[in-house]
């Protein structure tokens, strides 16, 4: 008789490791998502990073050709939807002159379990910009 009241209380400790597992489920699928995410943005920053120093590193030689500077961005490669703004400051044209190009690129980033989030904190605004800058010295 104690083996078949022992078998009860084994099915039913088996049915609260069910429980258990539905309630935490929802707390660990946030924490996987919100560090895929993270490791996301952290990815595209670096890939942006990366981008507009090609890109400084190319205006340094040409300041003036904006279109070259953007192309050797965007060649290096970033996430879609991403702004780039170039621009100089000094004295870029004459020799010594100590100028300065600086390229930055922006974007937008949203995270992948966004109805998720909206559902824990509606009126939150979870999308937010990552930035990367480079500022280079003029060498012509």
């Amino acid at each position: 008789m104690s083996k078949f009241i022992s078998g009860l209380r084994r099915d039913r400790s088996n049915g609260q490791s069910v429980l258990e597992l539905a309630l935490a489920m929802p707390v660990l699928l946030l924490l996987l998502l919100g560090t895929v995410d993270m490791g996301r943005v952290f990815f595209d920053y670096i890939e942006m990073r990366n981008a507009v120093v090609e890109g400084a590193t190319y205006g340094s030689r040409h300041p003036s050709d904006t279109a070259g500077i953007t192309n050797a961005v965007v060649r290096h490669g970033i996430p879609g939807g991403t702004a780039i703004i170039a621009g100089t400051t000094g004295e870029c044209f004459q020799p010594l002159g100590g100028g300065s190009v600086t390229v930055t690129a922006t974007r937008t980033f949203t995270p992948i379990f966004l109805g998720g989030l909206n559902a824990v904190a509606p009126d939150v605004n979870w999308n937010f910009t990552v930035r990367a800058s480079s500022t280079i010295r003029c060498m012509t």
